[in-house]
């Protein structure tokens, strides 16, 4: 049997402007159906190292984003951002506020509310979306309430809707039960020993790199099947040029991104995005499972795995906005490691998080 807990119920509180935000000093194990780890918050209820509003003469950067800023699946010390700090040549201090389950609008109020307060040099922003683009349009998301927002065409903001709050969770987790049970089917004798041998681990690890091999101890249960979770806006890989129908999801997107980017210029701060890809563009192997087996709206539409990447480049080169992309990276590495995901949470690995680390020193010096 594998606990399958929610990083919101355990790690997370309910706030009135936010719908949750993550829980001051909270500190625990994280389970999850196909990883475990520590999760340490700082006073302010993020992951990371705890950095005062007082600045130091070091460089900083705010980073705000969803589960994969959060770190989920990792240890603390291999979210991208510590990564950045270690490796980063000037040590900056990264303060990340990242919070599970995050759209776009909770980010821009949060940066709103208490980013700002830490005075950064540069704001980063992670867009998701294959998440962001539903999580931006609706009132709740799994299961809890969230704000809206409606931005105007002028890098503004027309209205918010702040969440209610729900009957019993005004003061506590966020609607949700810590955690629930689910139970896996049998496994191999050898993954369990793998759970319990760094040696082992290694060594499936190393075989897996080899196609005939990984697919061979995934059918035996040595390895999780690799399987791309249910996507939350499928649209999302439309080529527009095919389907249009995500027009209004993109336009709500593009209009909460000008408002975070006219708000951070205006702390003083720069103003940089990084695009988080999903399993499905990373591994051509999956692609080819998401469009079997996804639904066409039209006999006219066609998938195309790059679109997000194409439009917000677009965007970012329209509005002379800095982008880091880790895709290409992630898909030449995939080449010879089949784990930068998770197999059943579709999260980065400690691995994919160094990537990213490396692409955003690159592209920060």
């Amino acid at each position: 049997m594998a606990v399958m807990e929610s990083e919101r119920g355990k790690f997370c509180v309910y706030d009135p402007s936010l719908g949750w935000t993550g829980k001051p000093g909270a500190a625990g194990d994280f389970s999850h159906l196909d990883c475990r780890h520590r999760v340490g918050h700082n006073k302010y209820g993020f992951r990371g190292a705890e950095y005062g509003f007082a600045r130091t003469a070091r460089k900083r950067v705010a980073v705000l984003g969803d589960s994969f800023v959060w770190g989920f699946g990792v240890e603390d010390e291999d979210v991208f951002t510590s990564v950045i700090e270690r490796e980063g040549g000037s040590s900056p201090e990264m303060v990340n506020l990242g919070v599970s389950g995050y759209g776009t609008d909770q980010e821009y109020l949060l940066w709103r509310s208490l980013g700002r307060r830490f005075e950064p040099d540069e704001v980063l922003l992670a867009v998701v979306p294959h998440n962001d683009l539903r999580e931006n349009a609706g009132a709740e998301a799994y299961g809890c309430p969230k704000p809206v927002i409606i931005p105007d065409k002028s890098g503004g903001i027309r209205s918010i809707q702040r969440p209610a709050p729900r009957r019993g969770i005004s003061a506590g987790p966020a609607g949700i039960p810590p955690f629930a049970e689910e139970i896996i089917g049998g496994r191999h004798p050898a993954a369990r020993l793998a759970a319990r041998s760094a040696l082992v681990s290694a060594a499936l690890v190393a075989l897996s790199r080899h196609e005939v091999l990984r697919v061979a101890m995934e059918e035996r249960r040595m390895l999780i099947p690799r399987k791309y979770m249910t996507l939350p806006s499928p649209n999302v890989y439309l080529d527009p040029s095919s389907a249009p129908v995500c027009a209004a999801d993109w336009e709500r997107l593009f209009g909460l991104i000008d408002a975070f980017r006219s708000d951070v210029l205006e702390s003083g701060a720069k103003f940089r995005l990084l695009i988080v890809p999903s399993i499905v563009q990373v591994y051509p192997e999956l692609w080819e499972e998401f469009i079997r087996t996804a639904p066409l709206p039209s006999a006219e539409a066609r998938w195309a795995p790059e679109v997000p990447n194409r439009l917000i480049k677009a965007y970012c080169e329209e509005h002379r906005v800095p982008l880091t992309d880790p895709l290409p990276a992630l898909r030449l590495a995939a080449r010879r490691n089949a784990f930068l995901y998770f197999p059943l949470n579709n999260h980065w690995t400690a691995e994919a998080h160094r990537i990213a680390a490396r692409e955003l020193i690159k592209d920060m010096r």
